[in-house]
């Protein structure tokens, strides 16, 4: 690589090795006359090729996926929420009880919402299932 010259006005180049593919070849390096005096920067752009394969999904279908996704992220949030919060107060409330009181309902509160909270756990799981066979089915259509 040659040293760039102190040439007042223009560009200076020099040489740079870039490898592409397992060659090497040489791309010039650009310098500004900003540069030189703390100014101005210079941008060095090098591409890199990138092949992936891609597979067409209509609107439908992304569609499908968002509203299983929403309609999952929802119930199992609540789901959760409703099963750890009513297990939680009703054992609380279950084990302070003295001996010969009378069995306070807000147990059986906790309870049903406790199977509520089962029944929305599994509502969400399945729209999980619902998602997951979408991809699945999209990805099985693209084989060879």
């Amino acid at each position: 690589m040659e040293r760039p010259s102190n040439k007042a006005g223009g560009s200076v180049e020099r040489d740079t090795a870039v490898t592409v593919h397992g060659e090497a070849k040489s791309q010039p390096e650009l310098k500004s006359p900003l540069r030189k005096a703390g100014r101005g920067a210079t941008i060095v752009t090098v591409h890199r090729d990138r092949r992936q394969e891609v597979i067409a999904v209509n609107r439908n279908d992304l569609a499908d996926m968002r509203a299983f996704h929403a309609i999952e992220a929802v119930c199992i949030n609540l789901g959760q929420f409703l099963t750890g919060g009513s297990l939680w107060l009703g054992i609380d409330k279950y084990s302070s009880m003295v001996a010969g009181e009378k069995f306070p309902s807000i147990i059986i509160v906790c309870g049903a919402a406790f199977i509520l909270g089962i029944i929305l756990d599994a509502i969400g799981f399945v729209h999980w299932k619902l998602r997951q066979h979408k991809i699945s089915g999209i990805f099985d259509e693209t084989e060879n």
